[in-house]
């Protein structure tokens, strides 16, 4: 990439796949991408740009600040999802270079307000499969006499909302999440053909509960494998189960 090939929105775009693809796209791509989007100022491409950066774990204190001034200014224009991304690229910037993070303080209330009412929403409003069913009663059964809770929302030690826990065991801190295949990507390589490997928002999902002190314990759904690999799953489950105790 070189200045002026690219618009702020086609440098956001290709940042955000990158981030989902949990791949690096290299310090001279991640340098264009940004000098596309400050180039004209997009706020909406900046709002992308940082929350991408921020799971490839590629944003620094002075880039994250150089991209909130775009957005800033026109914070009350910014979608409820931009603004959800912002407060995650928040949260995660915390974890990586502590907690003076600065940000302007209406925009982290506007942020951290959609994604509390995004997370109450998909708390109210989420279905259960017959896997986070049996998942449930499974965690039930393992950790018998503790707080059990399904569709728990997970909190940061100075209160903040973390993310939508499948099943919790709060007063531990433990979420077990069961992932469904929108969680993963599937390896196309000869080395990892076929092999399940978490999305990046899903990886920076769990990188900030467990930056919050959550441990996590990740599970594949049945329905993330193929017909042929559940055999696999199966087996890796009954491990699970049997070498996993609360007490």
């Amino acid at each position: 990439m070189e200045n002026g090939e690219v618009s702020a929105v086609q440098a956001s775009a290709f940042m955000v796949g990158c981030a989902w693809l949990g791949r690096d796209p290299g310090t001279g791509a991640i340098r264009a991408c940004l000098e596309a989007v400050e180039r004209v100022g997009d706020h909406r491409a900046a709002a992308n740009m940082a929350w991408a950066l921020a799971v490839l774990q590629a944003c620094d204190q002075s880039t994250w600040s150089r991209l909130v001034a775009h957005v800033e200014g026109a914070a009350a224009e910014l979608l409820d999802v931009q603004l959800v991304q912002l407060a995650q690229a928040y949260q995660m910037l915390r974890q990586q270079h502590g907690s003076d993070i600065p940000c302007p303080p209406d925009l982290l209330r506007r942020s951290l307000k959609a994604q509390a009412s995004r997370l109450s929403h998909m708390q109210r409003h989420g279905r259960t499969c017959h896997f986070e069913r049996a998942l449930v009663a499974a965690v039930h059964q393992l950790a018998a006499g503790q707080d059990v809770q399904y569709a728990c929302i997970a909190t940061g030690r100075d209160g903040l909302p973390l993310a939508l826990v499948d099943v919790a065991l709060p007063q531990l801190r433990i979420a077990v999440e069961g992932n469904g295949p929108r969680r993963f990507l599937r390896g196309r390589g000869s080395e990892d053909a076929g092999q399940l490997q978490l999305n990046g928002p899903t990886q920076a999902r769990n990188l900030v509960q467990q930056g919050a002190d959550w441990l996590v314990v990740s599970l594949p759904s049945p329905a993330a494998w193929d017909p042929c690999s559940r055999a696999a799953h199966c087996l890796q489950m009954s491990s699970w189960w049997r070498g996993w105790r609360v007490t």
